[in-house]
Formats: structure tokens, sequence, C-alpha cells
């Protein structure tokens, strides 16, 4: 007797056998000993999820790994893949702040991560300053406390007008300028500024390094380099940023912790 689906092969020289029918979306295939025909899962039957991804688990041995959270990585564990958190040297995203304030205060540095890089990018200003419209940042100490002495830096500032290179320094001045000179008020004329810092939840001297390129108040191109040092042993928290005269008008600050291992 038969029942529906069930498939007729020749099981000898003389003989017929039937296979009953598989599962939904099964296929049908050589046995491993190449005798007679059998079911077997196929791709479309083991991918039951979205996400899900195929792989083998042995010779000849489909198996499907369920897709994994939001951020995860794709690794090997035990000789399979599978899903874990980034690691391994990755910048983690932290914050995105707009800038549209006379003052921006970025907050979350701690222990988790020795460096720290903020990023200001398309950072627009609302006043154009007739001499340099400076950009500087302070530490954030003490909880809520902005620190607002023992800044020790050296800085750079080159313009695509001249061959010079001139130095703006100080041993003991109220912040970090990260941006000698701001934009002009076109729009389109913005500056961007990385700044890196460094173990700035220990209670050792806080480094910082940036580096700004823009356009001036002037219409000229200007880079910055610098570097520098809080010369106070406490926790820095948070970041504040700010300027010469009046406020951000454009832009974001984005913070980052590169992963320890």
């Amino acid at each position: 007797s038969y029942t529906t689906g069930d498939t007729v092969y020749a099981s000898g020289a003389t003989a017929i056998s039937k296979l009953g029918i598989g599962t939904a979306r099964q296929g049908l295939q050589t046995n491993s000993g190449a005798s007679a025909p059998e079911w077997v899962d196929s791709p479309q039957s083991l991918m039951t999820a979205a996400g899900d991804i195929l792989y083998a688990s042995g010779a000849n041995t489909l198996a499907k790994l369920a897709k994994g959270s939001d951020d995860e990585v794709l690794t090997l564990a035990s000789g399979v893949p599978s899903w874990a958190s980034a690691s391994g040297g990755a910048y983690t995203f932290i914050s995105s702040t707009a800038l549209d304030a006379a003052t921006i205060t970025v907050s979350g540095l701690d222990t988790t991560y020795d460096y720290y890089k903020v990023v200001l990018s398309d950072v627009h200003v609302d006043t154009e300053h007739g001499g340099s419209q400076i950009t500087w940042v302070r530490a954030v100490q003490g909880g809520s406390a902005v620190t607002s002495s023992d800044y020790e830096y050296a800085m750079t500032s080159m313009q695509s007008n001249s061959t010079n290179c001139n130095a703006i320094h100080s041993t003991a001045a109220t912040y970090f300028i990260i941006a000698n000179n701001g934009t002009s008020l076109p729009t389109a004329e913005v500056n961007d500024i990385n700044l890196e810092i460094f173990h700035p939840g220990s209670t050792t001297w806080l480094n910082a390094l940036w580096q700004k390129v823009g356009y001036t108040h002037d219409n000229r191109v200007e880079i910055n380099y610098g570097a520098g040092q809080l010369t106070l042993a406490a926790a820095t928290t948070a970041l504040q940023f700010g300027l010469a005269s009046g406020s951000f008008d454009g832009g974001y600050v984005r913070l980052y912790g590169l992963a320890k291992s």
C-alpha cells in the first residue's frame, strides 16, 4: 500500500521499495552508503527566522546560527560561528550631542576606557569674532565642578595664505584652546576637530591631543595641532566646550571609547 507523497525506487536488481514522504521543505538526496534515496533538511527548512545564517557543523552537515543582537559581531567559538560583543581594540560609540548653545557639556568619561576620542564635526558659530574665534575645552572634575585653571598646552597654527607656523602656548591657562580661529558666518564654512583624551578616570594628570582644520573669520584655511596636560590629580567625568564669544549654532560632538582588549 502507498501513502500520498511516497516515492518508489529500486532497492535491488528485481526489487521495488518505497520511501515515505519527508517533512516540509526537506530535500531528496542519496544516503551516505549511496544505496538508496533519503530525505534530509534543506537550506530552506533550516532557515526558520529572519537573520538565520547557514554553516557546516561537520562534514556534509548543515546547521544554522540564529541572528545575534544589534552591534554584535560574528566570531568563532569552539570552531563554529557565534555572535559576540565587539572587542579587540574597537571603538565604542557612547554619545552624540548637538552644538547648539554657548557652552556644551559632554559626560560619560570614567575608568571604562583608558582612551577616549571626541569628534567635533561640522562646527559652526553664530558670532564672527574680529580677532580669533577660539574653541576651547575644559574638564569637569569632582562631579559637576568645571576646572578653570592649571591647563598647560602648546599648539601650532598654520594658514593657507602663509608659510609661517605660529606657536600658541601657556603654562597656566584656564582651558585648552583646540581651535585658534573659528568659522565665518556662511553656513558652508565649518571646523572639524579630533580630540583625544587619555586616562580621564584616574587621578593622574589628564593628557590630551587634538587636531583641527577649518575656515577662519578672515577667509583662510587654518590647521591646528596641539597637546596639553591638566596638572590636577583628579578624575575627569565630563568635558565642557565653549567659544571666545557667541554660541555654537551647528555641528555635533560625538564621544567614543577604545576597548582595552
